[in-house]
């Protein structure tokens, strides 16, 4: 769906069993005293120079809605509309779920029976937390079945609320927290955490100048790794530089594609 206030995405592909959902989410266009956008059609058409400078902040609204399919992906339900409520906030606007074996199987016995989920908040590439969250695998279209991660600081023990303002995130890199992804190793037990970030962190206070010869010149690639799916985390992999002048993004390390021992496996982006 296009907007002149936004810009609707799909994220946080799930497979529970045969089912299949897949998350809803917008970027928030609407800046006050910023230029706005018209439609031509369906697409949205900038308006001044410094649209520019909105669309690639892309600050996110929230997750419009989950979807769900029976089929394989051929049709789908719950499709949210421009007038849904959200279901989740910008705090958690872009969820990526946790992944484990196919159907959401090979989890640990400690963790079975629920569907996790990571997101980062801010702006889609330079964000500040990667916050953590849960539903039962029963109810993750339920919105009042979800539960935040609110324990404070590096803890291997995991407090849960159901507001998604009283979250505590797992993770804080100021201005360097793009769309996370988060893998469980079954081979090493561990969990692998995936974060990337433009070098330059966006603001819509940066002069259109300065972002033009700045943003979108380089990228950095984090890769964490921790014994729970909320930390204490440590930091195995940092690329200050990742794929040089080709600006990658949106790291995701496979499950499946790890070798038997998790020694082994392949960065996706």
């Amino acid at each position: 769906r296009y907007d002149v206030r936004g810009m609707r995405y799909t994220c946080g592909t799930l497979a529970v069993g045969s089912r299949l959902y897949v998350c809803a989410y917008d970027y928030d266009y609407d800046w006050p005293g910023r230029p706005r956008y018209k439609l031509d059609g369906d697409k949205p058409v900038p308006i001044g120079a410094e649209a520019s400078l909105v669309d690639s902040v892309s600050r996110m609204a929230g997750v419009a809605g989950i979807m769900n399919s029976e089929d394989g992906g051929k049709t789908w339900k719950n499709i949210p509309g421009p007038n849904t409520p959200r279901f989740f906030g910008p705090r958690f606007g872009c969820p990526s779920f946790v992944q484990f074996g196919p159907g959401y199987t090979g989890l640990p016995a400690w963790l079975d029976g629920w569907v996790y989920a990571v997101s980062n908040d801010e702006s889609w590439e330079t964000g500040n937390h990667v916050w953590l969250a849960r539903a039962p695998k029963d109810r993750v279209q339920d919105r009042s079945a979800w539960q935040f991660f609110a324990s404070p600081g590096a803890t291997q023990q995991a407090n849960w609320v159901a507001e998604e303002e009283r979250a505590n995130p797992i993770l804080s890199y100021h201005g360097h927290v793009g769309h996370p992804t988060m893998t469980y190793v079954r081979g090493l037990d561990r969990f692998m955490l995936a974060t990337f970030s433009d070098r330059m962190p966006h603001s819509i206070a940066t002069p259109l100048a300065v972002a033009a010869k700045t943003w979108h010149r380089a990228r950095e690639l984090c890769l964490f790794e921790s014994a729970t799916p909320w930390g204490p985390w440590a930091l195995v992999h940092h690329e200050p530089f990742w794929e040089g002048t080709h600006v990658a993004y949106l790291p995701h390390l496979p499950s499946k594609w790890f070798s038997a021992d998790g020694r082994s496996g392949w960065l996706l982006f």
